[in-house]
């Protein structure tokens, strides 16, 4: 992200001298004998000044006026007048806690209704669509040109479209939003494109809110043309476009993103909109904190030619803007010599934008996980190389495009740049190589998506599982059928640690639920209760081919808990978990072995004595309720995923013992149920989770 401190850019030291004097009492900083041992004499000569400015209203702990201190406000409008060569007044300028709270005041007052709405570029910082949906607006998105062009503004018409649009579907257009320079997109407007924009919210009457934090950011020759400096030079503008600029101490060579400041100005407002802007800031923020009105107030106010500071001032502003210059043309030119990822030069700002070429399954693989392209691909780049890129959909886009991409900052040291870029360009031709060469070839996959048959099973955790099965037997009229008690391996091989009831729900005779409870602290099934709560873990479909549907499911993106199909060699029973990132829970998928092996050959291919003397199986292993310690072992694993830390036992496969208790539980006092008609889950996208069970599976929707 754009936060240069802590990528390693130093502080002007100018700034923070002044700073410092002004928040120490004088006889500690100013007039302390042995202050012009420390400081220089302009940098204490300011920080006077500033003193004398501040004590009267109270000291650096005092609140100011809603609109910020008088004496500062006067030099942001010196500064703006000596940019653009037209006047600026302090009544028209607000400082605020950086630009962001500036642009939070602005469209706070301007969105009353959801019917209001804020023209914003297709790639924009999400404050703004964050903000514009927080305060319950809308956003009609505009075009820029396309990326071969600079991403620039050169025709009225895609502005005027984006309008007619908006208004056609009933909606207000209250401002226009430009970022210039660009964020996400490093462009710098030209002249030309400025006067479309000023001219369109002249003619239309909507307000332009001007984003110009990074206008000291500036690369190849290019130039920054202030908003204003056009809406004073063109006739079409005079006196007729309302509009509010923004400014930033968070950017440029300052970058104190942490000291908050920033500031507005309004030109050709409204009195009253004026006034509601006052009214809005005083009551809910009553001032902009005063060290970050100090920095803006420099900001505008740097040392003169004369000062004795300025020598090493404008050395340490030179070496800013020119290692970021340098470390933005070796990240563009190392981004475009990677097969696949082309990037645009970059005009202005901290950030490239590059543009990625992905692979049609790994769109695919993308959207069974719900996932935009280029966030599975930049979730990708930072499992496998901790580099954190944000993805180009993150800052919105326009519908229709497919422009996949990430934007990425130059902000880390000179000494990164080669690694960065190798890391980049080793991680993309292993991506790339990954989904266009699968281990699950096109051709081995199954013609169709999995298509599931009955619902087998289902599984719940819960603390006291003889309670809750007895209840569901008394009450509910489930059917018994047979207890699995297993030592995951928090006990002695003696002992038990996990117990599981195992009953067939009324008028369900191929379906059977699991009940499920671990007997210590220790146990990876108490640890998931204790964390997610009880209730259902997952449910099991059957399906006819199982690893067909494995490698389907893998080949489009689906993630499952283990890597490959598991097979339980006790039972025959062949299974697989989905990760719940898909559906919301876990679903297994399970293939039951034929019919052709019997009760006694299952008996007698038990591993130990102890197994057979308590097992008393009349049905084939077909049967929908006949668990073993493999199927548990698998179960226990998939709370290994769920848990944050993989902190729990594994399954020791050798200290499982099936138990079978038919008379331990009895039926009393039971209601008339039918077949269970449904089983519902609490999930957090239930439109995703619909969505992922359409497109994988034949579930139908109701």
């Amino acid at each position: 992200m754009g936060n240069p401190h802590a990528c390693g850019q130093c502080p002007i030291t100018y700034y923070r001298q002044i700073l410092a004097l002004c928040e120490l009492p004088p006889a500690y900083g100013v007039d302390h004998p042995n202050a012009q041992k420390m400081f220089p004499t302009d940098v204490i000569s300011k920080a006077k000044e500033y003193h004398a400015i501040i004590e009267p209203l109270g000291g650096m702990g005092a609140y100011t006026e809603p609109q910020g201190i008088q004496a500062f406000r006067e030099h942001v409008s010196s500064f703006i007048k000596a940019r653009d060569g037209y006047p600026s007044y302090p009544k028209n300028i607000f400082l605020t806690n950086g630009a962001s709270n500036a642009i939070q005041i602005v469209l706070t007052a301007l969105i009353a209704s959801e019917k209001d709405a804020i023209m914003t570029p297709g790639y924009q910082y999400p404050l703004y669509s964050s903000l514009i949906s927080l305060l319950g607006g809308n956003q009609a998105c505009y075009e820029l040109d396309e990326e071969d062009k600079g991403w620039i503004v050169t025709r009225k018409e895609s502005l005027e479209r984006s309008y007619t649009s908006a208004v056609s579907r009933g909606l207000v257009i209250k401002a226009m939003s430009i970022i210039n320079p660009g964020n996400p997109i490093g462009y710098c407007f030209d002249r030309s494109s400025l006067e479309i924009i000023c001219e369109f919210c002249a003619n239309r009457k909507i307000m332009l809110l001007a984003d110009e934090v990074y206008q000291q950011n500036i690369y190849n020759g290019k130039e920054f043309i202030s908003a204003k400096k056009v809406c004073c030079e063109i006739p079409a503008c005079d006196n007729q476009l309302e509009l509010i600029s923004f400014h930033s101490t968070s950017k440029g060579i300052m970058s104190e993103c942490g000291k908050r400041g920033g500031y507005m100005e309004l030109c050709n407002i409204s009195p009253f909109f004026h006034q509601q802007l006052v009214k809005l800031v005083s009551e809910t923020s009553p001032c902009a904190n005063t060290s970050g009105q100090i920095m803006t107030s420099l900001l505008a106010n740097p040392p003169l030619p004369s000062d004795k500071s300025y020598a090493k001032f404008q050395k340490e502003k030179s070496n800013v803007l020119d290692s970021i210059a340098s470390r933005m043309t070796s990240l563009v030119n190392g981004l475009n010599k990677i097969n696949g990822i082309t990037c645009q030069p970059v005009e202005g700002s901290l950030y490239a934008f590059p543009s990625v070429k992905l692979p049609q399954r790994s769109i695919k693989a993308a959207k069974a996980t719900g996932e935009a392209p280029d966030a599975f691909y930049c979730l990708s780049l930072l499992e496998k190389t901790g580099m954190c890129v944000v993805p180009a959909s993150n800052f919105g886009g326009i519908p229709g495009t497919n422009r996949f991409g990430f934007r990425i900052t130059c902000l880390f040291s000179d000494d990164k740049i080669t690694e960065v870029i190798e890391g980049i360009a080793k991680h993309h031709e292993e991506f790339y190589q990954l989904y266009t060469s699968c281990n699950c070839p096109r051709e081995s996959l199954p013609p169709s998506k999995p298509k599931l048959k009955c619902l087998d099973h289902y599984t719940l955790i819960c603390e006291n599982a003889k309670q809750v099965a007895e209840f569901h037997i008394e009450y509910l009229g489930f059917r018994f059928l047979r207890t699995v008690d297993v030592n995951t391996g928090t006990v002695d091989k003696n002992n038990i640690d996990m117990k599981n009831y195992v009953l067939e729900p009324p008028g369900n005779p191929h379906m059977s639920v699991v009940i499920t409870e671990g007997l210590n602290d220790d146990t990876i099934f108490w640890k998931y209760m204790k964390r997610y709560g009880a209730g259902i873990h997952h449910v099991a479909f059957e399906v006819d081919d199982v690893e067909g549907a494995f490698q389907y499911l893998r080949a489009n993106g689906v993630r499952t808990t283990s890597d490959s199909v598991t097979t339980d060699m006790l039972s025959g029973l062949k299974q697989f978990f989905i990760d719940p990132a898909h559906a919301g829970f876990y679903i297994e998928l399970i293939e039951r072995p034929s019919d052709s092996e019997s009760s006694d050959e299952i008996v007698n291919s038990m591993e130990s004595e102890e197994e057979r003397k308590h097992t008393s199986y009349e049905k084939t292993r077909t049967d929908h309720s006949f668990f073993t310690k493999g199927n548990m072992s698998d179960l226990a694993n998939t709370m290994h995923s769920m848990l944050l830390e993989d902190d729990g036992p594994s399954i020791a496969d050798d200290m499982t013992r099936l138990v079978s208790t038919p008379s331990v539980l009895s039926k009393t006092k039971q209601l008339d149920i039918g077949p269970i008609q449904l089983v519902g889950f609490s999930v957090e996208n239930p439109k995703d989770a619909m969505k992922f069970l359409l497109d994988s599976f034949n579930f139908r929707f109701v």
